[in-house]
């Protein structure tokens, strides 16, 4: 039995990603810190059609961005294996989600939308990030779409809010439309 997605709350930016460099931190030093097939989170499940027990099996893929041996940034990917089968065995090192989906599953991008809000992070972020359990991070959730469906949330966690902010500023994202 299919379940519809729910309407995401909060303000969505959406762009296009064919005219769009996917992230800024170039010279940052990035670490994969896990990947593992998991069950889909319930606060993902409103981007998401799932159908049956099945449709919530998922890829979990977690990466850090170093700047001089410091958290820059968190970033989590979140993908039903009915989306994207066998995305924990791609090389994350050195292609990021938008090129393994375009290159490796041969599948276009159609449309990204993204939620940008201030929250207190999780125990995992904050032992990652290396910040206090109680710290508030900026959280950036952007879910690619591969048609109509959504096939993958990108969660990005900044543990620098002045220094997210700029960073999410000065991407092509800052001047993005806003999606209804």
């Amino acid at each position: 039995r299919a379940s519809k997605p729910k309407e995401v709350s909060g303000v969505l930016l959406g762009w296009d990603p064919s005219n769009t460099a996917p992230y800024g931190l170039l010279e940052a030093d990035l670490r994969v810190l896990s990947k593992v097939a998991a069950t889909l989170p319930s606060e993902f499940l409103e981007h998401f059609e799932v159908h049956g027990v099945d449709g919530r099996r998922a890829s979990k893929i977690v990466k850090v961005y170093l700047e001089n041996d410091r958290p820059l940034v968190l970033e989590t990917i979140i993908a039903p294996t009915s989306c994207l089968a066998g995305l924990v065995m791609k090389d994350h090192r050195h292609d990021n989600i938008y090129k393994i989906i375009e290159v490796g599953y041969q599948a276009r991008i159609a449309r990204i939308t993204q939620r940008v809000r201030v929250r207190t992070a999780t125990e995992e972020e904050a032992m990652a990030l290396q910040i206090g359990r109680n710290s508030h991070i900026l959280a950036v959730d952007r879910i690619l779409f591969g048609g109509r469906s959504a096939v993958a949330v990108i969660r990005l966690a900044y543990p620098d809010l002045d220094r997210g902010f700029i960073e999410e500023a000065r991407s092509p994202l800052g001047t993005a439309g806003i999606s209804r």
